[in-house]
Formats: structure tokens, C-alpha cells, sequence
């Protein structure tokens, strides 16, 4: 048997430091991105009303522990 939860990712306003996040909605209002100022290089968009979604992480894997003191 198997068992599916949908409830078992967090979102973005649960994060600490709160402002960690850069979301950004285009003119046309069809696209989201949301780029991580604590992991620099993180990258998600999706389209709305879509099942087009996806998120690449292109950096060196150093955590920006001054991201508290910067926002």
C-alpha cells in the first residue's frame, strides 16, 4: 500500500530570515520567479495556471550566512 502526502513542503513565508526570498511576477502576469538570496544561485520559476514548473541551482554551495545582518 502506498500513501501520498501532498502536505510535506513548507512555503516560502515559513523561511527564516523572513525577506530571504526575491519573487518577481512578469508584466503579462502568466510567469513566476523566486530566486534565494540565502543559497545565492537557486533559481524557481513556474507558469501560471500550467504544469510548467521548474528550478535549477547554479552556485558554489556556500550558504550566505549574512543574510540576516544584509536585510
Amino acid at each position: 500500500m502506498v500513501v501520498f502526502s501532498t502536505g510535506f513542503l513548507d512555503t516560502i513565508e515559513q523561511d527564516t530570515p523572513k525577506g530571504s526570498w526575491a519573487l518577481q511576477i512578469d508584466s503579462r502576469v502568466k510567469n513566476v520567479t523566486a530566486k534565494s538570496f540565502l543559497w545565492p544561485g537557486y533559481f524557481a520559476f513556474h507558469r501560471l495556471s500550467s504544469d510548467l514548473f521548474g528550478s535549477a541551482y547554479v552556485g558554489d554551495g556556500i550558504k550566505n550566512v549574512d543574510l540576516p545582518f544584509m536585510i
